[in-house]
């Protein structure tokens, strides 16, 4: 599947969202959107059985990118698990939702 405009639209929301934004995660956060725009969003999608807080970008329903239209609501990085008891910093989380990427490969 090739989502020329929608690689590096993924790309950019992934680098935008500030660090503040992928550390220290509460189980509060699973009601709303972590970190939001137009195309994407950050979401916690729950807590494991282990205790890790399940970490996913999803595609707004609003999106502007006509080719993943037909994507809304579905995930397309991730899921990126994050222990309480072993946190990431924030560029480690970053770097795997890179990696976790469904629409590119990551070369970091």
């Amino acid at each position: 599947m090739r989502h020329g405009a929608a690689n590096g639209q993924l790309k950019s929301f992934i680098d935008s969202i500030p660090a503040i934004r992928l550390e220290n995660f509460a189980p509060s956060a699973m009601s709303n959107p972590i970190y939001s725009d137009m195309n994407f969003r950050l979401d916690m999608q729950g807590i494991t059985s282990a205790g890790e807080f399940n970490l996913q970008v999803q595609v707004n329903r609003q999106t502007t990118i006509k080719s993943l239209r037909v994507a809304r609501g579905n995930t397309v990085a991730g899921p990126v698990l994050v222990s309480p008891y072993m946190p990431m910093t924030a560029e480690e989380v970053r770097r795997e939702l890179h990696r976790k990427s469904l629409l590119y490969v990551y070369k970091g």
